[in-house]
């Protein structure tokens, strides 16, 4: 198998018969039997799991099919605990500055900060503690098909899809619900091909794609860096990271099985061509140092992040033989060999050099 240093599972999708087949079902859960949280209270929560299958025959004893599709729909309360600007702190902010606050929320309450063991009123931010939603929207399917073309050869093609958008609260501001989106869709068609009782060949080739959208909410504004004045003061702006990322992986792989005597022995070939993109969205990123600091528009360091579409590409040889040799009836031994190459990653544009100390050179 290689490719892994653990356990290898391998998922079979099912297949269609000569008679029709199929499946529905629907699970639902909501927040009515949970128990509440001990600083939030109860939080929301509604789940709805539903799907079906159906499963027969195109051309009856030679092609079949088998699809299936399952949907889940899940709002979910996430509790709050944070800091949050006072009004008599943001009246006294520069009015350039002002605005940065105005989707945050009023504290519900009063924050105390223990000096020298001692807790002392916080005059410039107050506790808040609520609910924000997240909301999950997730589709996956499938849809395979099989030929039995006559009793020594069967072709199979298979395809996959699941995709997904989830909505998720970063912090309290009315504006602070980072969007993130994930498409991961397989195919796959395979040949097996038999060519006595005692050879088989097995040939599949495979694409997987997959793309994922992470967003940083709606937010137009840098992002506040405030950890060094308090970890617990909700974020401004946006959320870390605004990432784009796209990946393909071209797969051909044949095997050939053979038992002779007290050997079975297995020979093969695995290719994957990988190719990849990634782009960083550019974010500004403000760090303060004190709350004086923000209040005067006054940030201690100034920073940006991010980086354009880079797409790289680079390829995997694999070649293997293995010989399951029953040497004795009491003694079986594995035996194995495999050589794997795989070529050095590059940046279709040449974006991605290496610096040279030697020269002071990429």
């Amino acid at each position: 198998y290689g490719q892994a240093l653990g356990a290898v599972i391998n998922p079979i999708t099912k297949s269609g018969t000569n008679e029709f087949h199929g499946s529905l079902f629907e699970f639902f859960r909501n927040e009515k039997l949970d128990a509440g949280d001990a600083i939030g209270g109860l939080q929301r929560f509604r789940l709805n799991q539903f799907g079906g299958s159906i499963s027969g025959p195109i051309a009856k004893d030679n092609v079949f099919f088998f699809t299936n599709y399952e949907g889940v729909r899940q709002t979910r309360g996430q509790t709050f605990n944070v800091l949050v600007p006072l009004q008599s702190f943001r009246d006294a902010m520069v009015p350039a500055i002002r605005p940065v606050v105005s989707t945050l929320p009023l504290p519900t309450g009063p924050n105390f900060n223990i000096i020298n063991n001692v807790p002392v009123l916080d005059t410039n931010f107050g506790q808040f503690i609520g609910q924000r939603i997240a909301d999950l929207r997730e589709d996956t399917g499938s849809v395979k098909i099989d030929w039995l073309q006559n009793e020594k050869s069967q072709f199979s093609a298979r395809y996959n899809i699941n995709d997904s958008d989830t909505d998720v609260p970063y912090g309290v501001g009315s504006d602070q619900l980072a969007n993130g989106k994930l498409r991961t869709q397989l195919f796959k068609l395979s040949h097996n091909y038999v060519f006595g009782g005692s050879t088989i060949n097995e040939f599949g080739f495979g694409i997987n794609h997959n793309y994922t959208n992470v967003g940083a909410g709606e937010s137009t504004l840098p992002r506040f860096d405030l950890s060094f004045v308090d970890f617990r003061i909700n974020p401004i702006g946006p959320a870390q990271f605004e990432q784009i990322r796209t990946g393909v992986v071209y797969h051909f792989l044949d095997t050939l099985s053979l038992v002779r005597g007290n050997h079975s022995l297995k020979f093969g070939v695995d290719v994957r061509l990988n190719r990849r993109s990634a782009e960083s969205i550019t974010q500004d990123t403000l760090t303060f140092f004190s709350a004086n600091d923000l209040r005067t528009n006054a940030p201690f360091v100034i920073s940006r992040s991010g980086n354009p579409e880079l797409n790289y590409a680079n390829e995997n040889f694999s070649f293997f033989a293995n010989d399951d040799w029953k040497a004795h009836p009491r003694l079986s031994l594995n035996l194995g060999l495999r050589y794997e190459v795989s070529t050095v990653s590059r940046e279709k544009d040449g974006l991605l050099q290496n610096f040279d100390l030697a020269t002071l050179s990429y």
